[in-house]
């Protein structure tokens, strides 16, 4: 019975210890991978000076007014846990925009309760306190993190409360709103819509509909959880009213987003001084999102089709399906411009990783799809890609891993680093062998499965060469004194050999190993009576007994191996400084013949050596470009400043020490825990029990922190040899939050840093020139900085506190639980001041610019200060529709055009210009004006813009002497067909009008030579009618989605735009007469294109 009690209490701590580890872990539910990718994309956390290798493949250009690009874009790192995309491994379609969250507890808008207090008074708010530590609670206490992303470089971050108020401010006088169009709450929560309007007046629509919200169920930490995670970017409404549209299918994709293992070594609650092993919880976390694919998008001129026709092999279930063709078409003819088709590679790592209990024949977690090769059927244009040793990298969730997360190709059993040495050994033994992997860098597969070559149509290609992110550093390493003692004896002879020797101590441990073998073939029949022993004495004192023992030749002797390990123990041996002391080794049989080898070490010490420490993951060492005939161009990399390029020792940061454990203090009760019989009232006592605690877990390794990237403050790039660029970036560590005893381990830092770091602080160039290179050009910036913060807290209940059970008054208020608190930083940075330096014939030529935002209304610049190398100053003042008290352009957040220009040079007023917007119906530009330089004061009208066509199209303008000029837009409203200058749009017939604008569309609509040849003859009549002779009239054709065709000004003489196959301008050619005077096209200018990454 005593045995089975004994087991029961055993189990009871070991459940225990792994449900506070359970407990103890931050509660996050993530977006899918290629929702968080997408919506960090133009973060300065993702464009950061990283080493990473970028690559964008332009598909299209969306809007009139706004440019929105169609990219594909890769980024280079392949964790071997990392789950591919609707584009494969490590690429991405960049189009449009998202928004995702991260939900930290409580999904903000649909908690029950949230307390985020100012203060804490632990006795004050002691019932607050323990109903959000409560694991039951659904009291919000921490804030989620959005990001958001747009193509066309607009990104940031923010923060909403339940109320949904927004957190926000991104610096350039952009507004972001929620709406809530929620008619009835669904399990993943409301249905909100998120509007961002620039700081042109252009409004962003995310969300608002299903089909443009991420919805997502996993099965982290316990039973299913739902939420939204994703808003994907529905619309967008131009300040001209300009309508950009984007489709979106709903794809339901299901995979493993994690794998996750823990156990715990800690003391035992009921038997002091001894330590028990929780065993090892392992679980599998499955990831289901309903998630928006993108299926068009529609402006004026065009419409995108993407389509999705090759089944994704790495997901569990679901249609998630990769991206096979992307073709745009003219809007009118619907005739294809560009037909991009995308091919992959399929490749199977081999059998799934069964120590998380996958089955082996499991294939998500095998299989990955990377880009082969994309071809454009109308140009027949055709790009290739070839990575590093994509077919090395093992099945996700393998054991082969770094510390990081990438490929080392170690034979590992366990995901737990190896902590011997690391960790007291009585507490190492206590590991049962868990915490034995190999989680070591190796360098030469940091880089698998990143892109290697990149292969243009013209047959030309760029390579990249990576290196792992590694530097030389500092640290404090163990040094010890050693002896190797071998003993021998012989089948005859003495029983006993031994050797020893003496040594003056520094006052460290020693510690040894000893084998011993025997041999019998010459010594007639086995003995079995050989021993081995070692036995160490202080000579100084030598009444004091130190250390002996012995054992069977078949029983090393290792005092590394010392199991109980308990503060009284002398295993290893301990010495006292300046003693002398005497190790003997020896061996002993009767008639057998005995071999054996003791390894002593002693007068350990430690030492600060350089080491090369590599950490997670590859930059680019090397980008060498290489043409058809021979050429190359090389540009090669060095992670610091050039006059220490040749360093090892690099300026990385942010690497940060693997956490190999935690050691922590939790706070138990033993009184309960102990008291078997329930009996009695014992007070509730709150004892720190040690522990330390040993996890694998990617939701944390990838969710948990706002700046797990690595950072270079120095890179220098080196071009050919004989020209050198050094880019030094600013830099600031994130603050820790704030710890309250028992500490909460995997609390996020504050992102205290996240606006400085990335930004340049100061280029250098320079030539190579007489064996050495010089610098002939500089520049400095300096940056100011807003920063707005809230706080969020972290409550965690260490145990229950049972009824009945009395407090300990010494314990406090609150004697379960931890708390603690990280504060979420939004604001933005400012370029207040460059200095650039050129350094000419021995002289220094100094350019300061200077710029201030003098109105937080909109944070525009409203001085820009240029001192030039003369010492002259030219300054230019801009107002804006708030210093010029424009109230609809207020109302329109039209806040970042500048309305009125005053440039100064050495105080003098040297030219001021004025934009008005005054018209009641619209917001665009009613006129423009200049002022006497004499008399700043005094403006004259020079332009007046007198009428728009519905899209915002200026049709007429008339200048200050009273000529007016008349645009006519064809292609549908798109494109000028002609300007005619004297004329008002009064003063043409609209027969005329409609006759060449009818042929434009008509032209827009075929799109052949025919169409385009009516067109000319059409707007040629136009030019020749008997009504427009009086007037200067230019002409112009197009291909809508490629460029301008032909250009016919007043004197007739023609130009005409060839485009090559790839839609790039070849040729100029213009219409002449050759000798004989017949019309010929002679060329004015050519055009060759040479890729380059």
């Amino acid at each position: 019975m005593k045995k089975i009690l004994c087991l029961l209490t055993f189990l009871s701590v070991c459940i225990h210890a792994q449900n506070n580890i359970q407990k103890s872990l931050p509660d996050i539910k993530p977006p899918s991978a290629e929702t968080y990718k997408f919506s960090v994309y133009g973060l300065d956390f993702n464009n950061s000076p990283s080493g990473d290798f970028s690559y964008n493949f332009p598909i299209y250009t969306v809007g009139n007014s706004i440019n929105l690009p169609v990219n594909l874009s890769y980024n280079s790192g392949v964790k071997v846990d990392d789950i591919g995309g609707n584009i494969g491994v490590s690429w991405q379609l960049v189009a449009g925009g998202a928004i995702s969250r991260v939900v930290r507890d409580e999904q903000d808008e649909t908690s029950s309760a949230e307390w985020f207090p100012q203060t804490i008074d632990e006795t004050a708010n002691a019932n607050q306190i323990k109903g959000a530590a409560h694991p039951d609670n659904s009291i919000d206490t921490e804030y989620d993190w959005f990001s958001f992303s747009l193509s066309n470089g607009l990104s940031g971050q923010f923060y909403i409360d339940k109320s949904l108020n927004i957190h926000y401010n991104g610096g350039d006088g952009s507004k972001l709103s929620i709406t809530d169009k929620t008619t009835m709450v669904t399990q993943f929560g409301k249905n909100l819509e998120f509007v961002l309007i620039d700081n042109q007046g252009n409004k962003y629509y995310f969300g608002g509909e299903e089909k443009f919200m991420e919805r997502t169920k996993i099965d982290y930490k316990g039973p299913d959880k739902y939420y939204t995670s994703g808003w994907y970017l529905a619309k967008v409404i131009t300040n001209k009213n300009e309508i950009i549209n984007f489709d979106y299918s709903i794809e339901s994709i299901s995979y493993y987003a994690s794998m996750s293992a823990s156990f715990s070594v800690s003391e035992s609650c009921c038997v002091p001084n001894t330590y028990e092993n929780s065993g090892i919880t392992k679980s599998k976390t499955t990831m289901v999102s309903l998630k928006p694919r993108l299926l068009s998008i529609n402006d004026d001129k065009a419409r995108i089709n993407f389509i999705y026709d090759k089944t994704r092999k790495d997901l569990i279930n679901g249609d998630g399906r990769l991206l096979t063709s992307v073709t745009i078409l003219a809007k009118q003819n619907n005739q294809p411009i560009k037909n991009y088709s995308l091919n992959y590679d399929d490749v199977n790592a081999g059998s799934a990783v069964t120590y998380y209990d996958l089955s082996p024949s499991e294939q998500s977690t095998v299989n990955r799809h990377f880009l082969k090769n994309i071809q454009d059927a109308v140009s027949n244009e055709k790009f290739r890609f070839e990575y590093y040793s994509k077919e090395n990298i093992p099945a996700r969730f393998s054991l082969a891993t770094d510390f990081y997360g990438y490929s080392n190709g170690k034979y590992n059993q366990t995901p737990f680093a190896n902590v011997s040495g690391k960790i007291p050994n009585h507490i190492f033994s206590k590991t049962n062998g868990y915490a034995s992997a190999n989680k070591e860098v190796e360098p030469e597969s940091t880089y698998f499965g990143n892109l290697k070559r990149i292969y243009y149509p013209t047959g030309g290609y760029s390579e990249v060469t990576y290196e792992s992110n590694s530097s030389m550093e500092t640290v404090q390493v163990e040094k010890f004194e050693g002896m190797g003692l071998q003993a021998s004896r012989a089948c005859v002879g003495p029983r006993t050999v031994s050797k020893k020797f003496t040594f003056v101590s520094n006052g460290s441990p020693i510690t040894y190993a000893a084998t011993a073998s025997t041999n019998y073939l010459d010594c007639g029949q086995p003995d079995f009576h050989e021993v081995h022993g070692i036995s160490i004495r202080d000579l100084t004192d030598p009444a004091v007994p130190v250390n002996s023992s012995s054992g069977s030749y078949n029983v090393g002797l290792n005092t590394n191996n010392c199991y109980t390990g308990l503060p009284h123990d002398t295993c290893p041996v301990n010495t006292i400084a300046g003693h002398t002391y005497e190790v003997e080794y020896s061996v002993t049989s009767y008639f057998g013949r005995i071999d054996g080898f003791a390894s002593v070490n002693y007068n350990s010490r430690y030492e600060m050596e350089d080491v090369l420490k590599h950490y997670g993951g590859s930059r680019v060492k090397k980008i060498e470009e290489n043409n058809t005939e021979g050429g190359s161009y090389t540009r090669l990399f060095y992670y610091n400043k050039l006059a220490e390029r040749t360093s090892p020792k690099k300026s990385i940061a942010n690497a940060g020490t693997p956490k190999l454990f935690d050691y922590i203090m939790t706070k138990r009760n033993c009184a309960l825990e102990c008291n078997s019989s329930g009996s009695g009232n014992p007070i509730i006592s709150s004892t720190s029990i040690p522990a330390y605690r040993f996890y694998k877990d990617n939701i944390l390794t990838d969710f948990n922190d706002r700046s797990n990237k690595i950072f270079y403050q120095s890179i220098t790039e080196l071009i050919n040899g004989n020209k050198a660029i050094e880019r030094n970036y600013e830099y600031e560590w994130d603050a820790n939050s704030y710890a309250y005893s028992p500490r909460i381990f995997d609390a996020p830092h504050s992102n205290s840093g996240q606006l400085k770091r990335g930004l340049l602080k100061n280029e250098k160039q320079y030539a190579f020139r007489n064996n050495d290179f010089t610098v002939f050009k500089e520049k400095d910036n300096r940056y100011s900085f807003a920063q707005n913060t809230i706080t969020s807290f972290i409550f965690r209940e260490n145990f229950s506190l049972s009824t009945g059970y009395l407090y300990n008054p010494q314990d406090g208020p609150i004697p379960n639980i931890s708390y603690t608190f990280y504060q979420n930083y939004y604001g933005y940075s400012k370029l207040i001041e460059t200095v650039s330096k050129e350094y000419i014939g021995g002289q220094v030529m100094e350019t300061k610019v200077n710029t201030d935002y003098n109105n937080l209304q909109h944070l525009q610049p409203t001085l820009q200060k240029i001192t030039s190398p003369d010492a002259s100053i030219n300054e230019t003042n801009y107002s804006y529709a708030h210093e010029k008290g424009n109230q609809r352009l207020i109302n329109a957040n039209m806040i970042g055009i500048p309305l009125e220009t005053e440039v100064k040079e050495n105080g003098k007023v040297i030219n001021k210009s004025e934009t008005k917007f005054e018209s009641p119906i619209h917001l665009l530009p009613t006129s423009a004006l200049s002022f006497d330089l004499q008399n700043p004061a005094i403006g004259s009208t020079e332009l007046t813009y007198d009428q728009y066509d519905p899209k915002g199209n200026l049709q007429q303008y008339t200048t200050k002497n009273g000529i007016s000029t008349t645009i006519i837009w064809g292609y549908n409203k798109t494109q000028p067909i002609a300007k005619i200058e004297g004329a008002k749009l009064s003063d043409i017939s609209q027969s005329l009008i409609d006759n060449i604008v009818n042929a434009s569309d008509n032209d827009a609509l075929l799109g052949t030579e025919a169409s385009e040849q009516s067109l000319v003859t059409a707007l040629d009549q136009f030019r020749n009618n008997s009504a427009l002779l009086s007037y200067q009239i230019n002409t112009y054709t197009y291909d809508p989605l490629i460029g301008v065709k032909s250009i016919t000004p007043p004197s007739g003489i023609r130009e005409i735009y060839i485009y090559d196959t790839a839609n790039r301008l070849k040729e100029v050619k213009q219409l002449d007469k050759d000798a004989s005077r017949n019309p010929v096209y002679k060329i004015l200018k050519e055009f060759k294109y040479n890729y380059k990454q």
